[in-house]
């Protein structure tokens, strides 16, 4: 297990293993084929191209208002400063996978581990390995 210096380092360890853009781009792809906006989804409580609830922009801690999640540039923002919180080394013991962020988007802090969060993952996989580096 790798120890970081800093949050900085950690953040960069996970940018080395991950294609950051590819990722973003296929979650965007199995949340909403690719369309952009003020996209409603699961019964409302979700918006915008990465489907992000409320509960989740939150928890990002990104300075904004949720109504701008509509935004794909911002929705990739809040996104990512999830991911800082919760796609760590020293939250899952290792450095995190594509799969673990996927699954962490679906199903929370702890999707990682949970069984129903792994259909999700094979779906973004598809798109993930399938395209080049954008």
């Amino acid at each position: 297990m790798m120890i970081y210096k800093s949050s900085t380092d950690k953040i960069l360890k996970i940018d080395h293993q991950i294609d950051w853009e590819r990722l973003t781009h296929a979650i965007h792809m199995v949340e909403t084929g690719g369309k952009n906006g003020p996209v409603l989804g699961d019964s409302g409580n979700a918006l915008g191209p990465l489907q992000i609830h409320r509960s989740y922009y939150v928890d990002s801690r990104t300075p904004g208002s949720y109504n701008q999640v509509a935004d794909l540039r911002y929705a990739t923002k809040v996104y990512r400063n999830y991911m800082r919180r919760y796609a760590t080394a020293s939250r899952l013991g290792r450095v995190p996978t594509a799969q673990d962020v996927a699954r962490i988007h679906n199903g929370g802090p702890n999707g990682y581990k949970k069984s129903s969060t792994i259909k999700y993952w094979n779906k973004v996989r598809k798109y993930y390995e399938s395209s080049s580096s954008l």
